[in-house]
């Protein structure tokens, strides 16, 4: 083929093809970078083609957390799934149970007991005690297994309360009583008019109500007067007692209820006219009084 010829079909060509798109009336388009940003026109037919997609299956409105509450739930001991419950692993559960039952019933019945007798001893009638309800039958089975797994010394500390010569004749746990509260209690009862009997109890009646419960009780509970001010506080075996005011009372270490070593106030003889308010201050060594003074209050108002 000449040169001629070649140059002839190739301008041929050229012409075929815009003539063909003259015909279809489409004009050719300069396709864009892929650098270039995208305009929001771009982006509809994607969107279209998600529309398109099968819709995910939706779960009925709640279902997520009923099924969340089902996987929580916890089956019974001694159950499993496509089994009937062991009957003895049942009955374990039960006796479990009803065990920890009597110990919480216990802790009443003594709670109860704290609370008349802490009457009976602000009013001074211990001989006219009413004896609150009897423990539970479910406590009064157990008693002797409790007690078995008490320490010696929380042990010791219950049992005057369970003594049917005890209950029978309430004046025969005075002792008992006092040996629940803390040491200062009955050298100061009467500046503690306003506070309940749980403010008083010492640690040993404290870690015998934890074991009963299983929960914590803290000491001191609510030991505040109403004016805010604080009626004890303690370092160990120290204790220091105020008044309303915050007049220190006490600053001493007691031994079997009774002042034995540091500085207190306490109420000394002369006290049966009502008139006069004795008091005598100093320093107790070994339960003796040392270096002490006698001061004298009028009861009565003085009119001016």
């Amino acid at each position: 083929m000449g040169i001629g010829l070649l140059f002839s079909s190739l301008f041929k060509k050229e012409e075929d093809k815009g003539k063909k798109i003259r015909e279809l009336d489409v004009e050719p388009v300069q396709m864009k970078s892929r650098t270039e940003p995208l305009t929001g026109a771009e982006f509809v037919e994607p969107a279209k083609k998600e529309q398109s997609k099968a819709p995910e299956s939706v779960q009925p409105e709640g279902f997520e957390k009923e099924q969340s509450k089902a996987s929580e739930r916890v089956r019974p001991e001694g159950f499993e799934k496509g089994q009937a419950r062991d009957p003895e692993k049942v009955a374990a559960a039960d006796e479990k149970k009803a065990y920890f039952q009597a110990k919480k019933d216990l802790y009443q019945y003594l709670n109860q007991w704290m609370k008349v007798l802490y009457q009976a001893d602000r009013d001074d009638s211990w001989e006219t005690v009413e004896v609150p309800d009897r423990m539970t039958k479910g406590a009064a089975e157990s008693l002797e297994r409790i007690k078995e797994e008490l320490p010696a010394n929380l042990r010791r500390l219950m049992e005057p309360f369970t003594e049917e010569a005890n209950i029978n004749a309430p004046a025969g746990l005075k002792q008992a009583f006092v040996s629940m509260l803390l040491p200062f209690y009955p050298a100061y009862k009467d500046q503690f008019g306003e506070f309940r009997y749980n403010t008083f109890l010492n640690r040993d009646a404290l870690e015998l109500f934890r074991r009963l419960t299983g929960r914590k009780f803290r000491p001191g509970f609510k030991n505040r007067y109403a004016t805010g001010q604080p009626a004890f506080e303690w370092k160990g075996e120290q204790y220091r007692i105020y008044d309303k005011e915050g007049t220190l009372l006490c600053d001493a270490v007691f031994k079997d209820g009774v002042i034995y070593d540091g500085y207190a106030v306490v109420a000394g003889e002369g006290q049966e006219d009502g008139e006069w308010t004795v008091l005598r201050k100093g320093h107790y060594k070994e339960g003796i009084f040392t270096e002490d003074t006698v001061e004298y209050l009028y009861r009565k108002p003085i009119d001016i």
